[in-house]
């Protein structure tokens, strides 16, 4: 495999200073991997499935042979590929903390809080999606919204704040102990509510005007949604978290599309 050359500047993890915000090291973070960037070797991404490894996107490869640290540095790090490398990379980045423990369990220099006191920075572990992990950016009533890699895009991509998870799939928060900073209170979205009128209810889909059935819901079903999109002459609704189905529903509908019938 033929590697694209990058000059071996030496990256230090951010410096323990009180004055430097959470935020302010994310957008460190940012500037050396820029939304939309590849956590991997070459800069380019990996052509093999979410679940499987390579040498370009193994974590202490993208740190010694990219990044330029020393073998010492990398040393003590759980090693890993896609998201939980980049999870564990970002973490020592902003706070020096080196993941060692695996599991969810706080290594060295942080501990555990409750997804409710999240705050950027913070590294999530979540049971869903193959135990998919990234660092926290904000959250809303039901998603958190994460820094991290391998969610969309391809394998090893860096996504800042695009990628949404349930809250309610969270295995674990972890907080560096230097992380003190205040939370700011996250902006909650506006939701609206429609209720399904046609007589034999509505098919849910896996996109706006999708062509997959994945499920339906009743007449007199409340959906609630924040996001619309009009396609094939009608208004399609993101179901979210807390939409109340009339009896006779089936099929799991949250996170995909209805139309207002």
């Amino acid at each position: 495999m033929s590697l694209t050359a990058f000059p071996l500047t030496t990256v230090s993890a951010a410096p323990a200073q009180p004055t430097v915000t959470a935020q302010q090291r994310i957008d460190q973070l940012l500037n050396l991997f820029p939304d939309g960037s590849y956590f991997t070797v070459n800069g380019k991404p990996c052509t093999h499935g979410r679940y499987d490894t390579c040498s370009n996107c193994k974590m202490s490869n993208v740190m010694t042979q990219r990044l330029g640290y020393s073998q010492s540095q990398v040393s003590g790090i759980i090693d890993g590929w896609t998201c939980v490398g980049w999870a564990r990379f970002a973490f020592y980045y902003l706070w020096g903390v080196k993941d060692n423990v695996g599991g969810g369990n706080a290594p060295a220099g942080s501990y555990r809080v409750n997804i409710n006191q999240a705050k950027p920075g913070d590294i999530i572990r979540l049971y869903s999606d193959g135990r998919h992990w990234g660092i926290f950016v904000r959250n809303d009533n039901d998603y958190v919204y994460l820094l991290d890699a391998n969610g969309s895009g391809g394998i090893a991509q860096v996504r800042y704040g695009v990628n949404r998870y349930l809250k309610s799939n969270v295995s674990s928060v972890i907080r560096a102990n230097d992380n003190t900073d205040t939370p700011t209170p996250q902006p909650q979205p506006a939701y609206k509510t429609y209720t399904i009128q046609a007589s034999s209810g509505a098919n849910v889909r896996n996109t706006a005007a999708g062509t997959q059935i994945v499920g339906a819901i009743a007449k007199g079903s409340v959906v609630r949604y924040t996001q619309t999109v009009v396609a094939n002459g009608y208004v399609w609704m993101l179901i979210e978290t807390g939409s109340v189905f009339a009896s006779g529903s089936w099929g799991s509908t949250i996170g995909y599309w209805v139309a207002q019938v």
